[in-house]
């Protein structure tokens, strides 16, 4: 892990449960977001930054969409999801 940029000293499940806190709902926020707006305007091509936890992945539509590019500074993050023609760039 890279250690020049603070983010990556926080561990991903540490945010994934900060994010979560019923007290937060930022995940709840995001993948509400993310549902509403890739079905109000069905992009083939969609560039996701922060993506983390998903905030919204399963909203994808693997079938009609051409590409998926998931940004995040966490690696690890980057590496669970199951979705085709995935690109994952991390380690800003």
């Amino acid at each position: 892990m890279d250690n020049s940029n603070p983010w990556n000293n926080i561990h991903f499940t540490d945010y994934e449960l900060h994010i979560e806190h019923q007290d937060v709902g930022q995940a709840k926020l995001l993948n509400h977001l993310t549902g509403k707006y890739l079905t109000k305007h069905k992009p083939e091509n969609i560039l996701f930054s922060g993506i983390c936890g998903g905030n919204g992945l399963e909203h994808v539509d693997v079938e009609k969409v051409k590409s998926v590019c998931a940004i995040d500074i966490q690696t690890l993050a980057l590496r669970i999801y199951p979705i085709p023609r995935l690109i994952l760039f991390g380690q800003l």
